[in-house]
């Protein structure tokens, strides 16, 4: 019986709704054409009543649906009323974030009406200009919040100040978090310090903020102290405060702290996340723990957490710089199935490993596979394939991929002008050089450090240290201060003008400016001083150095890189094995020339076909020619090809020896070669 009653008033009421929209857009269309046409410099009778109608709106929901439709048809630099009341009606109903929105609408409203007075000054005057019923100060903070999401910090701050008492904790949070991405964190510990003695009760999000800025700031030890006030003030770190102490103490090169701290939230129960993982994998990249980091990614996996591209890229990154080629390519077709879509920093990693290995038709593969892929290269990856270029000898080929980056409209950066210069000076082509030099200057961008020293050791290595003198000189007058690779390209310049008086007097130089030389400055002053005959002072150099104190049984690329072993000693490489040999042999020391063989090959360098030539000539001299077959022997195994100058030097010393056959087979092997 009840049902057909009850089926008639809902169908009732539902012609009753109808016919009240009907009548309220009838109405809203007649007063929006009202508004539009009345003046804005007086409230119209139209819109007051629209303003009371927002006010005694039964609900938040109501009052914005209202305004919504209003507004859609307004010049809000018109009718900023209407925007300050709904803003006071959704802050009171605490509907905040559509409040948030609407407030950002209108700062830029006043922004663009261009007034005399400051905008943060402006705009609160605006929401202050609201007496009504449903006024509420909370729309202050707001606006602070509103400025912090538009950073606008400046006029956050003004509102802070000047609303007199402490804003809500989001408020708060908001303008320190503000202050903590534009890098002001005088002003944040100020800032801090002032809602502290406003009666602050901070929370997590608080100290995370706080965290973050300590660790960027390289603040490690205050940001732990932070983490341990606030556990005794019984607020709990969440996993966003311990990614961030992670992420701290691997910034500060303390891997085996983050393992720790990291190992410590799981223990809490605090699962990390996917940043949290990325952040520690990165660490361990960084320190080439490559193995870690995959340990890290597999533990990842088994906890259910779905790698993204960032935890890719570090990995293949990690990989390639390991020189790992193999398992970076395995790492990215498994990212690929995982439907992971590579970016450029990805492709610059494989492309750049490629590069290093001399693997450049690879290289350019990757560079073309990005287009079917729809990856833009950018300056840096033409950089990359510049360099690889470069290091080949192929210049020209270097400056037509730089025409086409620019062709791209990709505009060329300091490293992408660097490269090209250098690939210029060590081929001695000093007139194109500054060419392009000229060129990156017209295009506004200024030399740097790493300029000037490609220049100054171009010059030197073209014999012209007139020129490099001058450009050493105006580096310094420009402010910048020579680095150890200016200094050991101008110390190899003096050399090549037989001036180690002068040699030294640069290298006393970079000492007394705290410029700390490498293996290859001192390299340098040995070969130096062995080219000028004097042997007995570049072995007291070698040793005095430390450089004869490196240990042999060191890791061969920290070697080849001219690293330091942990007493501080440097490490030889396998050029400084190789001038000391060319000295002692000149100067007819053998003993002492095989006995830096012998630790050149003990260190797990490979000598050249130079080095081998140099002690066959050297044997050969000391009436030694079963030593120099020997060696002979030694370097066909070694898979070293003699040159012209091998067999030069055996042809003469089978002749002296009186073996004509063997001379003349060494002699028909040089015409070959021929």
């Amino acid at each position: 019986m009840l049902e057909p009653i009850r089926r008639k008033l809902l169908t009732t009421k539902r012609r009753q709704f109808s016919l009240m929209s009907i009548l309220i857009s009838s109405t809203m269309r007649r007063a929006i054409c009202t508004l539009s046409s009345a003046s804005s410099s007086s409230t119209s009778p139209i819109l007051s009543h629209l303003i009371t109608t927002l006010i005694n709106s039964d609900s938040a929901h109501q009052a914005l649906r209202f305004f919504t439709r209003f507004s859609e048809n307004l010049d809000p630099s018109k009718h900023w009323q209407l925007y300050c009341v709904i803003i006071h009606v959704l802050t009171k109903e605490k509907w905040y974030s559509k409040a948030t929105c609407l407030t950002k609408e209108l700062i830029h409203t006043v922004q663009e009406k261009g007034q005399c007075h400051p905008l943060a000054s402006s705009v609160f005057d605006t929401l202050g200009w609201f007496k009504g019923p449903k006024f509420t100060s909370e729309v202050f903070n707001v606006l602070v919040i509103a400025f912090c999401q538009m950073g606008r910090i400046d006029e956050a701050s003004w509102v802070f100040r000047k609303i007199g008492s402490l804003p809500v904790i989001q408020a708060c949070n908001a303008l320190l978090n503000g202050l903590l991405k534009i890098g002001r964190f005088k002003s944040l510990w100020e800032m801090y310090q002032d809602m502290l003695l406003g009666g602050l009760c901070p929370n997590v999000v608080t100290y995370n903020t706080l965290i973050n800025a300590c660790c960027d700031e390289g603040r490690i030890e205050k940001a732990l102290g932070l983490l341990d006030e606030m556990v005794s003030r019984g607020i709990n770190p969440n996993v966003v405060t311990y990614t961030t102490i992670i992420c701290g103490l691997c910034k500060e090169d303390m891997i085996t702290a983050a393992v720790d701290i990291f190992r410590k939230m799981n223990l809490l129960g605090i699962l990390p996340n996917i940043y949290t993982y990325n952040v520690l994998m990165d660490g361990h990249c960084k320190t080439l723990s490559v193995h870690l980091a995959l340990e890290l990614y597999r533990e990842m996996l088994g906890n259910g957490l779905q790698p993204n591209v960032v935890t890719y890229s570090t990995l293949i990154n990690g990989l390639c710089k390991k020189g790992e080629l193999g398992e970076a390519a395995k790492l990215f077709v498994g990212m690929i199935k995982h439907g992971v879509l590579p970016n450029v920093f990805v492709y610059n990693s494989l492309i750049d490993a490629r590069c290093q290995a001399g693997n450049l038709s690879e290289a350019f593969s990757l560079f073309l596979e990005m287009a079917n892929i729809d990856v833009q290269p950018d300056v840096f990856t033409y950089s990359i394939l510049m360099k690889g270029l470069c290091s080949l000898g192929r210049v020209r080929e270097a400056n037509g991929l730089f025409q086409k980056m620019q062709q791209k409209g990709i505009t060329a950066n300091l490293v992408a002008y660097n490269t090209l210069i250098d690939g210029y000076c060590k081929q001695k082509d000093m007139k194109e050089a500054l060419r392009v030099c000229a060129y990156m200057v017209r295009n506004g961008v200024e030399p740097n450090l790493v300029t000037y020293s490609s220049l100054v050791d171009g010059y030197c290595k073209e014999g012209n240290l007139e020129y490099a003198v001058a450009l050493y000189s105006e580096m310094v007058v420009k402010g910048l201060t020579p680095d150890v690779v200016t200094c050991t390209a101008m110390i190899h310049g003096q050399f090549r003008y037989h001036n180690p008086k002068e040699a030294f007097r640069l290298y006393k130089e970079m000492q007394e400016a705290a410029i700390k030389p490498n293996i290859f400055t001192l390299t340098c002053l040995i070969g130096g001083l062995c080219r000028e005959g004097r042997v007995a002072n570049a072995l007291s150099f070698f040793n005095v150095t430390g450089v004869g104190c490196g240990g042999i049984g060191t890791n061969r690329t920290e070697r080849q890189l001219g690293s330091e072993n942990a007493n501080g000693a440097y490490l030889p490489n396998s050029i400084t094995y190789s001038v000391i040999i060319h000295g002692l042999c000149r100067d007819g020391q053998m003993v002492k020339a095989r006995k830096f063989f012998w630790d050149m090959r003990q260190a797990n360098f490979a000598p050249d076909v130079l080095t081998y030539t140099d002690l066959m000539r050297g044997e050969s001299r000391a009436g030694y020619l079963f030593n120099a077959m020997i060696l002979h022997a030694n370097m066909l195994k070694m898979g070293i090809l003699p040159n012209l100058v091998t067999y030069y030097v055996l042809e003469r010393g089978y002749r002296e020896y009186g073996d004509l056959k063997s001379a003349f087979s060494c002699s028909r092997a040089a015409d070959d070669l021929q």
